[in-house]
């Protein structure tokens, strides 16, 4: 499955991994939920 810009633009927010938080985050969050929603 893969995301609309318009629904990505709804998920991105809720996701622990923005650039203000602290920590390394992957390279591309938004491959990760979409090969999630692939698994699921």
């Amino acid at each position: 499955m893969t995301l609309t810009d318009t629904q990505w633009a709804i998920v991105r927010p809720a996701l622990p991994c923005r650039e203000c938080d602290p920590g390394r985050t992957g390279p591309d969050p938004r491959l990760f939920v979409e090969a999630v929603l692939w698994i699921a």
